[in-house]
């Protein structure tokens, strides 16, 4: 995973710099309000899937899990445009899903509780421009940290798990990474507009909106 997320780097350091150099900096000046500041939505990291894999089947079956909810995928993300082809910052992700609890009693299968999925990320951010232009760009980007996925399960009143607990709460620490394929973002000096497709921990396509400061 390290040797492809390095070379991934290189290619994409040196693309952008060979296509940002086409750009005339004479157009407009990139370093005027350096700093981005976004937030965006979408849905379906591609780790959620492999989450439910790893993490969900075995105890979703356990307590026959039924009505499952998916919450939608979060971020919020911090830019600093160091060069007029690279963009440095952090980002951070949350994604949510859940599903209700039955007894899986044949005579009375009730329902007994719920549990809710936390995924939470927080990663150190590249990105680098393709096309640059004053109210309109296409870039690509390589985010790399660390995060957890949170497990919390309440049960109703006269139920709860194996030790006697109604409410517990358990968690796992995973890597967590992502890959920005193509990005596009458009808008004016103050406000812009962007979507973006993902491989990794953030949604596979996303949307938002970020501010220039």
């Amino acid at each position: 995973m390290k040797k492809f997320l390095s070379v991934c780097l290189i290619a994409l350091c040196a693309t952008a710099n060979i296509m940002a150099q086409e750009v005339d900096s004479d157009l407009w000046d990139w370093r005027d309000r350096r700093h981005t500041l976004a937030i965006s939505g979408g849905a379906c990291s591609l780790f959620f899937p492999t989450k439910q894999i790893l993490f969900g089947w075995i105890p979703a079956a356990a307590e026959h899990s039924r009505n499952s909810h998916y919450y939608g995928e979060y971020g919020l993300q911090y830019h600093y445009q160091v060069l007029q082809w690279m963009r440095v910052g952090f980002k951070t992700t949350w994604e949510g899903d859940g599903y209700d609890m039955y007894t899986g009693k044949e005579d009375t299968d009730v329902k007994k509780g719920y549990t809710l999925n936390h995924t939470v990320t927080g990663m150190a951010s590249l990105q680098f421009t393709y096309f640059n232009r004053e109210h309109f760009q296409v870039y690509a980007g390589l985010d790399a940290g660390a995060g957890g996925y949170i497990v919390d399960t309440r049960y109703d009143a006269g139920y709860a798990d194996s030790d006697g607990n109604q409410h517990p709460v358990s968690g796992s620490a995973i890597f967590a990474f992502n890959i920005t394929p193509v990005g596009i973002a458009g808008g004016n000096k103050v406000v812009f507009g962007y979507a973006e497709l993902n491989i990794g921990f953030d949604a596979i396509f996303k949307a938002g909106i970020g501010f220039h400061l």
